[in-house]
């Protein structure tokens, strides 16, 4: 691990088409597998994210989000203290409503709380907070479906674990 100094920001490229900014006080940063990401700082709390993708839909019905997925092992997290789903949609036309969630493809279920939405012109943030990881080693996947069978696109999505 690297030490950093205050104030001092990081670029890191995920891919060609995900950068992410990070600016944080003293701490230490860690990088692996190229899609976890986790941030330590002097206090006992740790936040590690899992970026899982991004993609589009035009369908009606719940719809996978092709690549948008990851494994999760909620033991290797220690205790967590809370888990939030964070995604950001857009739809090109403005006039329908979109929905996204989260789904345990491995035990063939929501995740419970994950469910959020959108409707209007411009790119949206959404947070889905107080959600929990079903234990062991699970993957979960993006869904997204919409009101009018128009193409919107999931511009990035991620899940924050903090933990101790």
């Amino acid at each position: 691990m690297k030490k950093f100094s205050i104030n001092q920001n990081l670029l890191i490229a995920g891919s060609i088409t995900t950068l992410l900014l990070i600016s944080f006080s003293i701490g230490y940063i860690r990088y692996t597998s190229g899609s976890v990401l986790g941030v330590s700082t002097s206090s006992t709390k740790r936040e590690s994210h899992v970026f899982l993708g991004l993609g589009s839909t035009a369908s009606g019905d719940w719809a996978d989000i092709p690549g948008a997925q990851a494994y999760i092992d909620s033991a290797k997290y220690g205790k967590i203290l809370s888990v939030v789903f964070d995604a950001t949609l857009r739809i090109p036309t403005g006039n329908e409503k979109v929905w996204v969630r989260l789904f345990n493809s491995t035990a063939k279920h929501p995740v419970w709380n994950s469910e959020m939405s959108t409707e209007g012109i411009g790119p949206a943030i959404l947070s889905a907070s107080k959600i929990s990881l079903d234990a062991g080693n699970n993957l979960y996947q993006v869904q997204m479906k919409n009101q009018l069978n128009f193409p919107s696109f999931l511009d990035s999505s991620r899940i924050r674990i903090t933990g101790e």
